[in-house]
């Protein structure tokens, strides 16, 4: 039997949730950066959790504090928007896993931060708003814009130094999470996908 919970006390658990996990993973698990980001020659050692654990840590207060905002706004948009709770959720997890990969072919550093999710999760919202006869190209080009408008703000303070490329990098990184998160809400809505998710999730709910 399936309970019937209003679309914002399932956003407000499911954020509130995520949040106190990120807040106690951050402060009550020593060296958590060491333990579970995603670091590409731990992975091909085979700790292959990392490319899912990753998205659960943060480097520093400033970083975790960034992420929890975004998360809870992510929340109020997928409220208004009317955003299906379960495709949203089932995004936010996967997303990140793929998003991640080809940056741990290209780049050696140490990835860790909800960000990935949470910008998928964007990307599922845009989709939404043709609910409402909004064009979701609108908000995909706000949220590239101002991604990228931060690293040319450290690019006017220090032109091509290490911390513009890194600030670079972390963009593309937040963008590919982006449209990874568009793709994955279109391959849902394929004809015949959908239906055999509901069929699936009817299934395990008797």
């Amino acid at each position: 039997m399936r309970l019937n919970i209003s679309l914002a006390k399932k956003l407000a658990l499911f954020c509130i949730a995520l949040a106190l996990l990120y807040v106690f993973i951050f402060f009550f698990i020593d060296d958590s950066v060491s333990l579970l980001a995603a670091i590409p020659s731990k992975i091909g050692e085979g700790q292959v959790w990392r490319i899912i654990t990753f998205s659960f840590v943060h480097f520093d207060n400033i970083h975790l504090i960034e992420n929890v905002i975004s998360l809870f706004l992510l929340g109020i948009l997928a409220f208004e928007l009317k955003t299906n709770f379960e495709d949203l959720s089932l995004i936010y997890f996967v997303a990140p896993i793929f998003a991640i990969t080809p940056f741990l072919l290209i780049w050696d550093a140490t990835l860790a931060g909800a960000s990935m999710a949470i910008y998928a999760g964007f990307g599922v919202v845009a989709q939404e708003s043709r609910k409402f006869k909004i064009n979701p190209y609108i908000i995909i080009s706000f949220l590239i814009a101002f991604t990228f408008f931060r690293a040319f703000t450290v690019f006017l303070n220090c032109g091509f130094c290490n911390d513009f490329i890194i600030s670079l990098k972390q963009a593309a990184a937040h963008i590919t999470g982006l449209f990874v998160g568009i793709g994955l809400y279109k391959i849902i809505y394929i004809p015949h996908f959908k239906p055999f998710i509901k069929g699936v999730n009817a299934y395990e709910s008797c």
